[in-house]
This record gives C-alpha cells, sequence and structure tokens, in this order.
C-alpha cells in the first residue's frame, strides 16, 4: 500500500514540476488575460465531467467566495451545477451539447471559458470549445495525457496537458 501511495505523490510531483518547467509563461499571460477580461465585464466559466465537473464547481466557487485574501467577490460560474438545464438539454438534444447550448447562451468575446478533463476526450467539451470559439470566447483546457481531442484540433488559446509520467 505504501508503495501505490509513495507513487502516486511521485506523479504528483512530477506534473507540478513539468508545469513550473514548460507552463509558467503560459500560466502567468492567462492570469493577465483573465484579469483583463474580469476587468472589462467578462466572467469565467468552467465545464468538466465527474470528478472535473466537481474541480469546475470547486474553482468557480473560489473566484466567486474570497480564495486566500478578502476581496470582492468575482463573476465566475461552473456549468455543471444546474440539474433542471443539464437535464433538459441532455434530454432534448443528447449529452453531447448539454455544455455547448450554455456556451451558446451565456458566453461572450469578454469570457473566458476554462475545460477540464482528465483525457481531453469528453465530446461535449469539445462541442463547448467550438462553441465558445464562435462566440469569440477565450478557450482554456486543464487537460491530462496528450489532451484527447479537445487538446489535439487546434481550438484551445491555452492548453495544459501532462501524462503524469515524467
Amino acid at each position: 500500500m505504501q508503495q501505490v501511495i509513495r507513487e502516486s505523490i511521485a506523479r504528483h510531483r512530477c506534473a507540478v514540476d513539468y508545469v513550473l518547467l514548460h507552463n509558467i509563461d503560459d500560466i502567468e499571460k492567462l492570469c493577465l488575460l483573465a484579469r483583463e477580461r474580469l476587468s472589462s465585464g467578462g466572467k469565467l466559466f468552467f465545464a468538466g465531467n465527474g470528478g472535473s465537473a466537481a474541480d469546475s464547481q470547486h474553482l468557480a466557487a473560489e473566484f466567486v467566495g474570497r480564495y486566500k485574501n478578502e476581496r470582492s467577490p468575482l463573476p465566475a460560474i461552473a456549468l455543471s451545477t444546474d440539474t433542471s438545464v443539464l437535464t433538459a438539454i441532455a434530454n432534448d438534444y443528447g449529452y453531447d451539447e448539454v455544455f455547448t447550448r450554455q456556451v451558446s447562451a451565456l458566453c461572450n468575446e469578454k469570457d473566458v471559458l476554462i475545460v477540464i478533463s482528465t483525457s481531453g476526450n469528453s465530446k461535449n467539451l469539445a462541442n463547448a470549445v467550438a462553441a465558445a470559439k464562435a462566440n469569440k470566447t477565450l478557450t482554456v483546457g486543464l487537460l491530462g495525457k496528450d489532451g484527447g481531442g479537445t487538446g489535439q484540433d487546434g481550438r484551445l488559446a491555452y492548453c495544459y496537458r501532462h501524462s503524469g509520467d515524467g
């Protein structure tokens, strides 16, 4: 059991080291762009499935809440939280469209859409990114492994991916 724990922690450390080595400049640029869009009245939107939906909700909560320091709330929305919207869209259009319809209705050129996926292969996230691009929304992928279909098609403005293998 301890060996499994050690290996898991080592993979986590490797992923963090990879991001620090390869993505720090892009992360800084993304932070500046997000701040600029928030300052101009934009919002942050998060989308993910399963555990990534939970991550999306947590991130949105930190922006609306205070995270570490007392500050004004920042507009952030997790697209996985409204069960009536999710189930109505899934029923009427299919699960591949649950985020697309929301992005088309809510996002614009001032906003940022951040999709989170351990594989990058979720059709509903790829569709949401396409809808966001049509709305001129800045798109960001926090994707695992090789980025999957969502990370390979060039639609994301920024894509952070890592296999965890070193």
